[in-house]
């Protein structure tokens, strides 16, 4: 006859029950003597209960064991998620120093045409004085040519007469 565990209250709070299949499991051996902590004292005309014993301890050693790998899944899941973390610190360490050498490294290309720029602008100024000081030397010359022309009649009455 199975039986319907549904409707029992539990024999103790379940952190004491927890607490001692947890030291049932850390023990090096299962011994099913230790299980004799769970014994009830029942009364004689409940024998029926006697007989389902040892289902109940296979029970509960199932339970204890299910605890353990559970307990295990835990810990090696806490260990993977800090190793987990370690790795993504270290790569996030790397990955900043990436992101300030290529800052480094675009500031000095912005420099670098700056400069260039500031440099062919004063050779395009250097180039543009070049043909103010031509313009301004055709038409000093122009002025001085003009000069002459206008002043070689004098000049030349001026030069008979002192003659």
């Amino acid at each position: 006859m199975p039986i319907d565990i549904s409707n029992i209250e539990p024999l103790a709070s379940k952190s004491i029950m927890f607490e001692k299949a947890m030291r049932r499991a850390q023990a090096p051996i299962m011994d099913p003597r230790s299980y004799e902590d769970m014994d009830i004292d029942l009364p004689p005309d409940l024998e029926w209960i006697q007989q389902d014993k040892d289902k109940l301890r296979e029970l509960v050693s199932q339970m204890d064991s299910a605890i353990l790998k559970l307990a295990k899944q835990v810990h090696e899941a806490q260990s993977d998620s800090a190793r987990a973390r370690a790795l993504m610190e270290g790569e996030q360490a790397l990955m900043f120093k990436q992101i300030q050498t290529l800052n480094s490294l675009l500031k000095k290309q912005v420099e670098t045409f700056t400069r260039m720029e500031n440099q062919i602008e004063q050779i395009n100024l250097d180039k543009g004085n070049g043909t103010h000081l031509a313009i301004v030397g055709v038409i000093a010359g122009l002025a001085s040519a003009v000069t002459l022309i206008v002043l070689a009649p004098f000049a030349t009455k001026l030069v008979e007469m002192l003659l």
